[in-house]
């Protein structure tokens, strides 16, 4: 598997072993500390890219569009269905497509309730 999988998965379960029994704030905020981690080394060609997780901007062709990491995201989901929902933007671009660091003002949280009775019904039907 790819460096930044492996080391994602790894910070995953160290965020969820630190914020047990924290309040969800404190999960989230450990879950998009995780998204920031860094190689030592920038990507200077596209096959770096799954070296690390938080892709600065970079040009990866002459003529194209700057390349990396927008948004990242956040979503919690509890056992009775209840879910939230958070987007931050990390770099977001100008009229002109230079790149600038994102707001954290400009995080988007949504909340919302899944319908775990059903999947439930299914999981008992199936046993």
């Amino acid at each position: 598997s790819w460096p930044k999988v492996r080391r994602g998965a790894q910070l995953f379960v160290d965020a969820l072993q630190a914020a047990a029994g924290a309040p969800e704030d404190e999960l989230v905020e450990r879950l998009f500390g995780m998204l920031t981690w860094r190689s030592d080394e920038p990507p200077r060609a596209r096959s770096e890219l799954r070296n690390t997780i938080q892709i600065e901007p970079l040009q990866v062709h002459a003529d194209g569009p700057l390349y990396g990491t927008r948004l990242s995201t956040v979503i919690l989901v509890r056992r009775d269905g209840t879910a939230s929902f958070h987007e931050r933007d990390i770099w977001t671009a100008d009229e002109e497509g230079r790149a600038h660091a994102g707001e954290r003002a400009h995080e988007r949280v949504f909340e919302f309730q899944l319908d775990v009775a059903e999947e439930r019904t299914r999981r008992e039907a199936a046993a």
